[in-house]
């Protein structure tokens, strides 16, 4: 069972909220999550003049940490936040060395 981390939409049409959850990789998107890890509401309410994610950081690191796999989205949401590192990028001189053969003597 690989576990995604991933978002899922709820509410009515005009008034859906986001949520970020770890879930089972073959459920559909709404299904029952294993475990709520972060809320977004797109809509400001009265009074407020900026967005918020409200997200546990600690449980988005553990299931990171025993691989559950983050959607694009997800990473990127990641990435801004700095909870994870960028995905690294293999450089040109360490591609070029895995692809050498291995020399006998």
């Amino acid at each position: 069972m690989v576990v995604r981390l991933r978002i899922s939409l709820h509410g009515p049409r005009n008034n859906k909220t986001h949520r970020l959850v770890a879930i089972d990789g073959s459920a559909r998107r709404n299904a029952h999550p294993i475990e709520v890890l972060g809320m977004w509401n797109p809509r400001t309410q009265l009074g407020e003049t900026t967005k918020t994610v409200r997200w546990s950081v600690e449980r988005i690191r553990y299931w990171l940490g025993v691989g559950a796999q983050p959607s694009k989205t997800v990473q990127e949401l990641l990435d801004l936040a700095r909870i994870q590192p960028p995905a690294a990028k293999t450089s040109h001189s360490e591609a070029s060395e895995a692809s050498k053969p291995a020399q006998s003597s």
